[in-house]
């Protein structure tokens, strides 16, 4: 991978890292059905995804 995707996605890992570690802390004030660090797990995994098959179609 070249250095621009590698950083964007340490960067967006970071960001969800902290987001993650925020919410786990502040806990679920707001009674959410669908708890948010799920929420914002199957984010991540879309971002990934997303940076992986980008990566992957680019090589093709």
């Amino acid at each position: 991978m070249k250095i621009s995707v590698k950083v964007v996605l340490i960067l967006f890992t970071l960001i969800m890292l902290f987001f993650t570690i925020y919410q786990a802390v502040l806990g679920n004030p707001f009674a959410d059905e669908v708890h948010p660090v799920l929420v914002l797990f199957l984010l991540f995994l879309m971002g990934a995804g997303s940076v992986v098959f980008a990566f992957i179609h680019r090589k093709s």
